[in-house]
């Protein structure tokens, strides 16, 4: 089996490995970082809510401190960490699911292989195996359940059918 260069790849050709362009990676870092620390907003915020005293005594003249403004206030400070929480997982969501995106269109314009090719019973499976690069694809023809199929089955149906 040949690795092919994209724009290559047939109905013809099946089974091959393809090699495409893969779009930048998401950076997470910043994300991750607001994760957590909206996370730890949340956990602190909970904390006193579930912990923290029924009456707060502190001096008129020189106002709450740190701790008790935190125990003043428990309620708004857990939602604000949650809200943190939820900017971080958009962020990385929609990240990802650009990065998605990009693949696919490398895989789609890689892939020369139309509805109309593929004979009766049978449908194209593309994967991408361990071993390999991350650029790196399977493309074959299985044949078409009507069940869903478990990720080994599928594995062992592109395998028996690159062995002939």
């Amino acid at each position: 089996m040949s690795i092919t260069t994209p724009n290559q790849v047939t109905i013809n050709d099946l089974p091959s490995k393809v090699k495409i362009t893969l779009p930048e990676e998401p950076d997470s870092g910043g994300a991750s970082l607001l994760m957590y620390l909206g996370m730890g907003i949340s956990i602190v915020g909970v904390l006193f809510i579930l912990f923290g005293p029924r009456e707060i005594y502190y001096n008129a003249y020189k106002g709450m401190t740190f701790i008790q403004i935190l125990q003043a206030y428990p309620g708004p400070i857990a939602s604000v960490g949650f809200l943190i929480c939820g900017i971080a997982n958009y962020v990385t969501n929609s990240a990802l699911q650009e990065y998605q995106t990009g693949v696919v269109a490398s895989l789609e314009s890689a892939i020369q292989i139309t509805d109309e090719d593929i004979p009766e019973g049978l449908k194209l499976s593309i994967e991408q195996k361990e071993e390999d690069d991350k650029d790196v694809y399977y493309v074959s023809l299985i044949e078409a359940t009507d069940e869903p199929e478990s990720d080994e089955s599928t594995e062992s149906a592109a395998l028996e059918s690159t062995e002939k």
